[in-house]
């Protein structure tokens, strides 16, 4: 029996990528994508993860879509007066920029 350990991989910023993230797709959908994904020169990983993290936000705003973002940045701003720009939580911050994204998408 081999006592080596496998040792995870990592990304480019040093994160473990241990999450599973599943969908479905019509079969036109999957050789479309995997089509795609051969053009990129990525793998399908990094394809999946580019696309989705750096597309522009599409929203479709309705009054439930407004509250829903009014309440989060109400329970944000508390943590919002508490920080200084060196210690701001990366968290926080992504939500943030997320935010202002689908703002900007419904106001258009």
């Amino acid at each position: 029996m081999s006592t080596d350990v496998v040792k995870k991989k990592k990304d480019e910023h040093n994160r473990k990528r241990d999450v599973i993230v599943n969908f479905r797709m019509s079969p036109e959908e999957r050789k479309e994508l995997d089509i795609r994904v051969n053009l990129s020169g990525r793998v399908k990983q990094e394809y999946m993860i580019q696309s989705t993290l750096c597309q522009k936000i599409v929203v479709i705003g309705n009054k439930a879509f407004y509250e829903k973002i009014k309440e989060r940045l109400e329970e944000i701003e508390p943590q919002l007066h508490k920080i200084s720009a060196e210690n701001i939580d990366q968290n926080i911050t992504t939500e943030l920029r997320i935010i202002v994204e689908m703002m900007d998408g419904w106001k258009k």
